[in-house]
């Protein structure tokens, strides 16, 4: 049945207050005199949009995006009407804006994909193809979206469809003020929800990406890594628990080996081999990034494995070390610390920290620490690293000697121009060295 009259418009909504920013673009859609508006999760600047051509004007590549978009947009909408009449259905102004906004496909809703993914995820940790902090961290998010469907919408779940920009940001504004989250936590549980939303974009039960406007900045941290004077505190302290003693076997044995907790864990002689010269090694694939991992054993990293000869865990499983579950190793690195009064925050990372960083002090190339930890670039290994200031004075000392004792050196130069009182001081810093 054909209908009387049809027209698609795109316009900008202008907001209640002005601010200058760019404004959300929005469909209108008119079927035999009767109107429908929905936002099309896109945004353009007022002073490039053209009113009766619906497009933006500008040249620049987000422009050209834009009106890509509405260009194909507009040609779906006008597909799915020819296809209604062509079904003999009604055409109405809400049936083709349920379509733009996936209302028209079978309901997907957000908790209902965010469960599947989670529950594929544990099979996964079973099988021993994922690691179980991550499957952790994803029930975290999970349960931090539920909250905040309640706080904002007071719905036990939302269309997949029904997301949009406000949706995200809102959610954001969620953890930082409700649940008191980090700036760096809630964009990691943000980015936790983003994959599962992309899931169903992926999938068409969402039209648009609701995450496309959204920006997340991550704050710059300087994590916490353990000096040599620091772990010879934690060997020489006598714990009054046994359970103490295990635990900090297994914090010293990552430190010298930079292992994660979940390579630890599950750590056997099967990964353990011997080379040509006696030397031990370690030869494992990483639970998280799949990438294999050659690691010298020293006599330490050795003595601990074979202070655990006869322990339960090694009979009855076959695994090197006495590795509590993860909650409680974390749990009982703060007692660790505690004895010692060490300051700095242990955690199952902060051993890798100290192992890459003990590596680089002692003049092992970054190329080398990033192929122990396992990484798939240096640029995630730096993160890791943390130079002691010993080690910049002594490397500064070296170039300072190299420079000074070159016949043609910049350094004598510029002490050509001092004036006498700097030549004063110089000669002075000079003479105390």
């Amino acid at each position: 049945m054909l209908s009387e009259s049809f027209a698609v418009l795109f316009f900008l909504k202008a907001p209640k207050k002005d601010s200058g920013q760019p404004r959300s673009v929005y469909i209108r859609i008119t079927v035999d005199g009767i109107p429908k508006e929905a936002s099309i999760q896109r945004k353009c600047a007022h002073k490039l949009w053209h009113q009766q051509l619906g497009r933006s004007v500008g040249k620049d590549e987000l422009s050209q995006t834009l009106n890509s978009f509405l260009t194909t947009l507009e040609a779906k909408i006008e597909k799915k009407r020819t296809d209604l009449i062509s079904s003999d259905k009604q055409v109405t102004a809400e049936i083709l804006i349920d379509y733009v906004k996936g209302r028209d496909t079978p309901k997907h809703y957000l908790l209902e994909e965010f469960k599947k993914h989670n529950d594929q995820l544990k099979i996964l940790v079973e099988k021993e193809k994922a690691a179980d902090g991550t499957r952790e961290r994803y029930d975290t998010a999970y349960m931090h979206t539920q909250n905040y469907l309640k706080w904002k919408y007071d719905k036990d779940d939302i269309l997949l469809a029904d997301l949009n920009y406000d949706f995200v940001n809102d959610f954001y504004f969620y953890l930082m003020s409700e649940r008191s989250c980090c700036n760096n936590t809630a964009c990691k549980y943000i980015s936790n929800m983003k994959k599962i939303v992309l899931r169903g974009v992926k999938k068409k039960y969402i039209l648009s990406n609701p995450f496309a406007e959204f920006e997340m900045h991550l704050d710059e941290v300087e994590h916490d890594a353990l000096n040599e004077g620091e772990l010879y505190q934690i060997v020489n302290h006598n714990y009054e628990f046994e359970r103490l003693d295990r635990v900090r076997d297994v914090f010293l044995f990552s430190s010298m080996t930079g292992l994660a907790f979940a390579d630890v864990e599950k750590l056997s002689m099967s990964d353990i081999e011997v080379d040509e010269t006696g030397s031990w090694w370690i030869i494992q694939d990483r639970t998280k990034t799949k990438r294999k991992a050659d690691i010298p054993l020293f006599d330490d990293a050795l003595s601990i494995i074979e202070r655990y000869a006869t322990h339960p865990r090694r009979q009855q499983k076959g695994l090197l070390l006495p590795v509590v579950a993860n909650s409680n190793y974390n749990l009982y690195l703060k007692e660790i610390a505690a004895g010692p009064r060490i300051s700095k925050r242990l955690t199952t990372h902060t051993a890798r920290r100290t192992f890459a960083s003990l590596c680089l002090n002692n003049g092992v190339e970054i190329k080398v620490i990033s192929k122990m930890l396992g990484h798939k670039s240096v640029k995630q290994t730096e993160k890791y690293l943390r130079l002691e200031k010993d080690y910049i004075k002594t490397s500064m000392n070296k170039l300072k000697t190299i420079l000074d004792g070159k016949e043609l050196s910049f350094t004598r130069a510029i002490r050509k121009t001092f004036t006498p009182a700097v030549k004063n001081r110089v000669l002075e810093s000079d003479q105390i060295e």
